[in-house]
């Protein structure tokens, strides 16, 4: 796991199945390449991408209990692009 620039609070890594069902509440039944990010070492949000029907999504998602900085979601969203290059 990495720490995110900015903000120690957070971490993140490449996400498995299982942290898209901590932040989603739900199994995806698409391929994803995805961040899954944790505050205080919970899980606390995802972005990536995915394909669904032939064609790449690009998603991102946190989870309603998690008041992060502005700042800090806008440093997640840049490693998100990043994954996404």
């Amino acid at each position: 796991m990495e720490t995110l620039e900015g903000n120690p609070r957070v971490t993140y890594r490449l996400a498995t199945a299982e942290d898209i069902e901590a932040v989603t509440g739900q199994k995806t039944p698409y391929t994803v390449m995805a961040y899954a990010f944790f505050w205080d070492g919970e899980p606390a949000g995802l972005g990536g991408y995915k394909l669904e029907n032939g064609n790449f999504v690009v998603f991102s998602d946190i989870k309603k209990d998690v008041k992060a900085p502005k700042m800090t979601v806008y440093r997640c969203a840049l490693k998100i692009m990043e994954l996404i290059k």
